[in-house]
């Protein structure tokens, strides 16, 4: 019997889908990061997520984007943004 992976002991798809709706609700509100993703459609995004981490985590490998180093260096992406970014990400998932 394998051992299960950390998607499936985290709850599985359906949970980091929770969390990355949350995750951008912050993220679309906050009026620093909004612009950077103002062309970003929200339901693209948060999949392109979801799926990222899932098949990060042991999940099935559905991402077909951009590495997130290449897909980020046209933004000017500063300390406090990743920390904010952070907590916002922290937040999402503590509401879980």
């Amino acid at each position: 019997m394998s051992k299960p992976s950390l998607l499936d002991e985290l709850g599985g798809r359906a949970v980091l889908e929770r969390v990355h709706v949350r995750f951008y609700d912050a993220i679309y509100d906050d009026p620093w990061l909004a612009p950077i993703f103002e062309n970003v459609p929200r339901d693209h995004i948060e999949a392109q997520q979801t799926d990222f981490m899932a098949g990060n985590m042991g999940g099935e490998k559905r991402y077909q984007g951009t590495h997130p180093k290449w897909a980020h260096r046209h933004i000017f992406i500063t300390e406090e943004m990743l920390d904010l970014r952070h907590q916002m990400l922290a937040d999402a998932i503590r509401a879980e």
